[in-house]
């Protein structure tokens, strides 16, 4: 028996499909398997420290299961799947980032206006708290199915300012094609925590 799978498959597909609806089950569906007792106070400091309104401890490969689950439900209407990504990053648990970026990197780019990168840029712009880990994480996941933007996008998004322009630095230094990029750009970016500072002056140094 699988706890998980059987958790997922008992969820009625009018349910799976209604994002209000969907947001606590994919709660619950995070803590099967997770140690509670064992792991709640790691995992409450750990969410507390990183800004998280909750971090449960899901493993990437729980994770990644359940966003399959998701594309399953979805089948080919895959592009109402992109509804679920505003309330998840809203929400701001750790896990829901985390299958915001599995969610990204698998959609279909006709299934999006603007592009997975574009989305993601417009997913920032709705929340001020994110967890710079949480950033890179999402990066590297959409990264693994798509090139990233280039120098020219990169650029364009930049001059938004704020979080939009220190992502860019944080996208520069998953994707490595920053040998070209302006260095007065890298150095104009918002004073960041001190993970962000390291990441700007290995940029700098290369």
């Amino acid at each position: 028996m699988d706890p998980l799978d059987d958790f997922l498959s008992s969820v009625p597909e009018k349910t799976a499909l209604h994002p209000k609806k969907i947001l606590p089950i994919l709660r619950e569906a995070y803590t099967i398997g997770v140690p509670v007792l064992i792991a709640k106070s790691m995992t409450d400091r750990l969410g507390e420290s990183g800004g998280f309104a909750f971090h449960l401890g899901t493993t990437d490969p729980q994770m990644r299961r359940i966003a399959s689950w998701l594309f399953t439900c979805f089948g080919e209407a895959r592009g109402g799947i992109q509804k679920l990504l505003l309330p998840l990053w809203k929400r701001g648990g750790r896990e829901d980032f985390k299958l915001v970026g599995l969610i990204l990197a698998n959609l279909d780019d006709g299934d999006l206006q603007q592009g997975v990168w574009s989305e993601f840029f417009s997913l920032i712009k709705t929340n001020s708290k994110h967890s710079l880990e949480s950033l890179l994480e999402i990066i590297e996941e959409i990264h693994r199915t798509r090139p990233i933007p280039n120098n020219e996008e990169l650029i364009s998004l930049s001059l938004e300012g704020g979080m939009s322009h220190q992502t860019v630095i944080l996208v520069l230094i998953v994707g490595g094609n920053n040998i070209d990029f302006p260095k007065e750009i890298i150095k104009s970016a918002a004073k960041g925590g001190e993970l962000f500072e390291r990441i700007r002056q290995r940029l700098l140094n290369e």
